[in-house]
C-alpha cells in the first residue's frame, strides 16, 4: 500500500534514461546514445550537502540524494533528467542505489547523484 505521506513530498518529476551501444565509431572506440526508459517519475531531489573547493578555486561541490517510489527501476548504469521544478533541465549520474524499508517493509528508494549536465 501506497504511503500518502511520502507521496506527497513527490513535488518533483523526472526521467530516468538508459544507455545504448551503438556501435564503433571510425576509431573503433565504443558509441552510445541516451534514451528515455521511464518517463513522468514523481521524485524529489534534494541538495544534501554543498562545500566549497579550496586552492583559489571558485567551484561549489554539491551531493544529490533523489527519493523515488518503491517500485521505481534505476541503477548505476542510468542517469536522471529532471523535468520540473528548480533542477528542471538538469542531468544527473547515478552514484548508488539504497533501498529504504520501513516495519512494513520496502518503502522507498533513493539515488545518490552527481550533476553532469547542466543545461
Amino acid at each position: 500500500m501506497a504511503d500518502k505521506d511520502f507521496e506527497e513530498i513527490l513535488i518533483h518529476v523526472c526521467t530516468i534514461q538508459v544507455k545504448t551501444d551503438t556501435g564503433d565509431d571510425a576509431f573503433g572506440q565504443d558509441t552510445f546514445t541516451w534514451g528515455d526508459e521511464t518517463t513522468d517519475v514523481k521524485c524529489r531531489l534534494e541538495v544534501t550537502s554543498e562545500r566549497q573547493s579550496t586552492e583559489n578555486q571558485a567551484a561549489v561541490i554539491q551531493d544529490y540524494n533523489l527519493m523515488l517510489p518503491v517500485a521505481t527501476t534505476i541503477t548505476e548504469e542510468r542517469r536522471v533528467v529532471m523535468t520540473s521544478g528548480t533542477f528542471s533541465g538538469k542531468t544527473f549520474s547515478v552514484q548508488a542505489v539504497n533501498h529504504a524499508d520501513d516495519d512494513e517493509g520496502p518503502h522507498h528508494v533513493e539515488a545518490v547523484l552527481d550533476l553532469v549536465k547542466d543545461d
